[in-house]
């Protein structure tokens, strides 16, 4: 398994986790769906991966870029590090790691 396949899974645990701690923390539902449905997809590009590493890396980059410009615009709404922040990091060295390992063969 390559590094990109462990930070993918550790990427989708964490968006998944990021979704149900804004349930639990702010009883927000859209927190829950959201970050349920991003981090399926997550995990959709990893099985992905496995078989057809460029297109489920490129998918998963796909997906990071779509949390990072949400994120982007909520961190630009609300000026809050945590999870807006937080989660702008995480999903650019997503990216970064994604698009790379789909170039590599």
């Amino acid at each position: 398994m390559k590094f990109a396949h462990w930070f993918l899974m550790f990427y989708a645990v964490a968006i998944i986790g990021g979704g149900v701690m804004g349930y639990v923390s702010a009883q927000s539902m859209a927190s829950l769906i959201a970050g349920s449905l991003f981090g399926l997809l997550l995990v959709l590009a990893l099985v992905l991966s496995m078989k057809h590493p460029a297109t489920g890396f490129v998918f998963g980059g796909v997906v990071a870029l779509m949390l990072l410009a949400f994120f982007g615009y909520r961190y630009y709404e609300t000026g809050k590090f945590m999870p807006a922040g937080m989660t702008i990091i995480l999903s650019l060295i997503a990216a970064v790691i994604l698009f790379s390992s789909a170039r590599q063969k």
